[in-house]
């Protein structure tokens, strides 16, 4: 148990797809995607694909390093939009990278976006001016990303020294530690619900940030973790499309109808 009176990640899957309606998962999916996977990484063929974005990646060197990939995390959430025309673009990428590349633009030139006494008092108009696109979209939920700097900003200030390393080195190594001190002492990353009586979890973006410190890092340094295995995976966009596509998990048919309607009203 993360927070007390929560059900952990862990724990709100099983409840949640034990007592779901709209949502079910198939065991002889998952056995058949399972073997997909085995498959594919036996044959070599399970592979990330290169993104080409190390050029936006901070060095591992940087002495704020770690309030880089705090900061970061942050601010990853939503980058949907509803057409490729409206997408917002930083130096050509999009989503999730169009975020790194802003904040390392804005490191390039001189703006102290790592650093909490800055972003607990950035505006609107800053936030806007460092996110610049190569179009005239903006950044998806720009107040919304105000809120979230000036509230993560204000508590690394008041308790843990303003910066993000204060927090890695109370949890003594520890992947769980972090991510209770993250989810318990930072609101904005505590996803929850209450769900047929049980107060259940998510901790997306709270999990990848433990997990993004541990991959940034290496497993060593500021991201040695001794039980990095009990973060849960992240109930990312895309993933319950990858198991309904491999029949892992099965839709109702009502919900199957609004999921239709809808993508055939962006249409």
């Amino acid at each position: 148990m993360v927070r007390k009176g929560v059900l952990s990640p862990a724990e709100s899957g099983v409840f949640i797809a034990k007592h779901a309606t709209h949502v079910k998962i198939v065991e002889d999916g998952r056995e058949t995607l399972s073997n997909e996977i085995l498959s594919s990484i036996k044959a070599n063929q399970l592979q990330m694909p290169d993104t080409g974005a190390d050029e936006i990646h901070p060095s591992k060197d940087n002495p704020r390093a770690v309030d880089w990939v705090f900061v970061i995390d942050a601010l990853n959430f939503c980058f949907w939009s509803k057409s490729k025309d409206d997408r917002w673009i930083v130096n050509g990428y999009s989503g999730y990278f169009a975020l790194e590349a802003a904040l390392n633009r804005a490191i390039k030139n001189g703006v102290d976006i790592e650093n909490p006494e800055f972003y607990y008092n950035v505006t609107k108009e800053q936030l806007s001016d460092i996110m610049k696109g190569d179009n005239a979209v903006e950044m998806p939920l720009l107040d919304q990303r105000v809120s979230v700097l000036h509230e993560v900003g204000r508590i690394l200030l008041d308790k843990y020294n303003g910066t993000f390393e204060t927090c890695v080195k109370e949890a003594k190594k520890s992947a769980l530690s972090l991510l209770e001190i993250v989810v318990n002492n930072f609101p904005c990353f505590r996803d929850e619900a209450f769900y047929k009586g049980k107060h259940v979890s998510f901790y997306k973006r709270a999990q990848i940030l433990v997990a993004d410190l541990w991959n940034f890092f290496n497993g060593t340094g500021w991201g040695e973790f001794v039980d990095i295995e009990r973060i849960t995976m992240f109930a990312d966009y895309r993933v319950p499309q990858v198991l309904v596509y491999f029949g892992v998990m099965r839709y109702s048919d009502e919900l199957m109808n609004m999921l239709t309607n809808v993508d055939q009203k962006k249409k």
